[in-house]
């Protein structure tokens, strides 16, 4: 079972790995270690915040009653986004870790 110091580690090595252009420039500002977790995960926070922000805001303009397709519209939005992104998170996270990840899977 994992215990919650591991999931923490993990979840800042997985943050940092997402977004490297971020990680860089908070590194050569000078923050490392649990600062540099900080501050990424409230950008993470922040990001989540607008897309709520923004979506959410849209959403409120349409009565999903009278247009089911606009329901349908941002049903499907909102999983091509999560599947995309979560591609791009593995795909980032495995490279990095493995380079020959994309050989392995033809092979």
């Amino acid at each position: 079972m994992m215990h919650k110091s591991q999931l923490r580690v993990l979840l800042a090595v997985n943050l940092r790995l997402l977004n490297p252009q971020l990680t860089d420039r908070l590194r050569k500002k000078g923050a490392s270690g649990p600062a540099l977790s900080k501050k990424l995960m409230r950008q993470f926070y922040l990001n989540a915040l607008m897309f709520l922000g923004i979506y959410g805001l849209t959403m409120l303009a349409f009565d999903f009653s009278k247009l089911p397709g606009m329901f349908t519209f941002y049903v499907a939005l909102f999983i091509l986004l999560g599947v995309s992104q979560s591609i791009s998170g593995i795909y980032k996270v495995d490279c990095k870790f493995n380079p020959n990840f994309w050989t392995n899977w033809s092979a």
